[in-house]
């Protein structure tokens, strides 16, 4: 329902439109098993971290093996992900 003198607008894309191609791009990346790994591993780097309220608890993360192990694996999986599409991966 429009009010009076209200406008409606639709934007369409053509199928092969350069913002369609983009999206296609980035939803094809989110489908990859690693992003759904990444997140584990955000998840599990939040939980081994535990409470950081100063630069003491930083550096007692940067000495944990576990947090080091889980970093590497983040950073493995991002790698993955831009070597398959660098630029879905950026946006």
């Amino acid at each position: 329902v429009l009010k009076d003198d209200g406008q409606f607008v639709i934007v369409c894309h053509h199928k092969r439109s350069m913002i369609l191609n983009r999206n296609r791009r980035i939803l094809t990346l989110i489908d990859k098993a690693e992003v759904n790994l990444l997140i584990n591993c955000l998840a599990k780097m939040a939980n081994a971290m535990g409470n950081i309220s100063n630069q003491e608890d930083v550096e007692r993360i940067k000495k944990d093996l576990q947090c080091e192990q889980i970093r590497a694996e983040i950073n493995r999986l991002i790698k993955l992900l831009v070597m398959f599409d660098e630029s879905a991966a950026q946006d």
